[in-house]
């Protein structure tokens, strides 16, 4: 893709083929989701399968942090189509723990899933990409910002992919191929309402902090996304667009009485 696009076509993924990772539930599934609402045709590799199935969702049975499970989940994309306009390394996992009681199978699981499993989908990806000014995007977190006691293997391995995301960019520049990186917040999904409900985290004080005043919802993850996998984004790579509310720039909680 070069210069500007026809703007009839900007908001269009018609006949489109994307793949998302984790695409089941949660963030996930809102993008696989907005993708559908666009016209795409979208392959879900998550380890679970929802209840119901979903329009123009195939929903295919990967570990990502596997890599025959991922070379599997490849070939059943290409049995009915050659190329994908775009991969979007989502699926993840979370634990919880101080480091110095962390077990490294704990610290495995995650940076495996986060990091590993997202090297592995991009390298079976790129073969397959479309070439006219298709993305990769991955979907790291404000965790890789901010320091979040507990969660270092989360942290180390969200900061992990935006240099991934950057190194990915500069070799696939020359391609068409461009690499994104995108920053949740915190989100309601059903991940953090658990988390409320255990009292691993505490809306109240997560809330104090997000200068908006409340949670993202998953579409609006979903909506940054979709920008930066289709032609409107089209000279964007590299970059990681933080979508938190004003949490990772908050320099202060509460709000002075005089503004």
């Amino acid at each position: 893709m070069t210069g500007r696009t026809d703007t009839s076509t900007l908001d269009d993924f018609g006949d489109a083929v994307i793949v998302v990772t984790g695409g089941a539930q949660g963030i996930g599934a809102a993008i696989a989701q907005r993708f559908v609402e666009q016209g795409a045709q979208v392959f879900s590799f998550d380890l679970q399968t929802p209840a119901e199935p979903r329009p123009h969702v195939v929903d295919v049975i990967v570990d990502v942090a596997d890599e025959t499970s991922v070379a599997h989940g490849f070939d059943i994309v290409r049995v009915d189509h050659a190329t994908i306009d775009a991969l979007v390394n989502n699926a993840g996992v979370q634990r919880v723990d101080a480091t110095s009681r962390m077990k490294l199978e704990t610290w495995d699981l995650v940076v495996s899933t986060h990091l590993t499993g997202s090297f592995l989908c991009c390298r079976a990806a790129v073969p397959m990409i479309d070439r006219r000014g298709r993305a990769i995007v991955n979907v790291s977190s404000v965790a890789a910002l901010q320091g979040l006691p507990g969660r270092a293997p989360y942290s180390a391995a969200k900061a992990g992919l935006l240099g991934l995301t950057r190194s990915l960019a500069v070799e696939l520049a020359p391609s068409g191929i461009r690499v994104n990186a995108v920053a949740p917040g915190h989100t309601r999904t059903s991940m953090a309402e658990r988390a409320f409900a255990d009292g691993v985290l505490s809306e109240a004080d997560i809330v104090q902090r997000v200068p908006m005043g409340r949670l993202a919802h998953p579409s609006e993850i979903a909506d940054v996304i979709a920008f930066l996998a289709g032609p409107r984004s089209s000279y964007v790579t590299g970059q990681c667009l933080v979508v938190d509310g004003g949490w990772a720039v908050q320099g202060m909680i509460g709000r002075p009485a005089w503004v």
